[in-house]
């Protein structure tokens, strides 16, 4: 698990590290390959922007561009990558250049990735998004709603901002931009009970809060993680 969260960080890191290439719009993100397959790519064009390089790139006759990690290529080669994030309407101001659709890739290399590593990618993969039911038991809000009712009615909740109030099972601080808060309330839907909010407040790992934020369906961030529901933009009001 520590490193499937390494894995997220350094990608999330190499498409926001840099204030110079945060995207200047909204952007949809969704994973390439969610079950880890190696790619194959032709490098057709490179620009070096340091510290990346963005590769116009050829996979099974489909062109797309992507950037790494500055690396030394030239038209023709073939580079690899198992992880990546693609990021929509992104403005390098670098560039000067809008990308419509741009892959942001951690795991570049000019070699074929051999049995071992293949092996931990798919490891590290399957292992994403598997939380642990704690042995939780929460009063629910008067004017909130459970961790059950926001994923029984997900479809209903969606876009609205509701109160949730539970206990913080896992916090990841400063990924892309954001804290992960992941709480527990005891509540429970078809064996889903874990509650993914993305926010700029800090918490503590067995912390009891009210939590406030807008319910956001099908969310993908990349590299494999894809939560059916979340809150987005939370405030941890007590």
């Amino acid at each position: 698990m520590k490193r499937v969260i390494f894995l997220m960080v350094l990608v999330f890191a190499f498409a926001a590290c840099s204030k110079q290439e945060k995207p200047k719009t909204d952007q949809t993100n969704k994973a390439v390959n969610p079950h880890a397959t190696v790619h194959k790519v032709m490098v057709k064009e490179k620009t070096d922007a340091p510290p990346y390089s963005y590769l116009k790139v050829e996979e099974n006759g489909k062109e797309y561009w992507m950037a790494v990690n500055q690396m030394n290529v030239k038209p023709g080669d073939y580079v690899y990558y198992s992880s990546a994030m693609t990021m929509q309407n992104f403005h390098s101001k670098t560039l000067n250049k809008t990308f419509k659709e741009i892959l942001f890739v951690q795991d570049a290399k000019t070699v074929p990735f051999n049995a071992s590593e293949k092996s931990t990618i798919a490891a590290a993969h399957s292992s994403i998004a598997k939380e642990t039911k704690e042995n939780v038991k929460i009063t629910p809000l008067k004017d909130g709603v459970t961790i059950k009712e926001i994923y029984a009615k997900k479809n209903e909740l969606a876009g609205k901002v509701v109160k949730v109030k539970g206990k913080v099972v896992k916090f990841n601080p400063n990924i892309m931009g954001r804290n992960w808060i992941h709480i527990q309330d005891g509540t429970d839907y078809n064996g889903k009970f874990d509650l993914l909010i993305t926010s700029q407040d800090n918490v503590k790992v067995g912390d009891v809060i009210v939590a406030q934020g807008k319910v956001v369906t099908d969310k993908d961030f990349g590299a494999g993680y894809v939560y059916e529901v979340l809150l987005e933009n939370g405030k941890v009001l007590k």
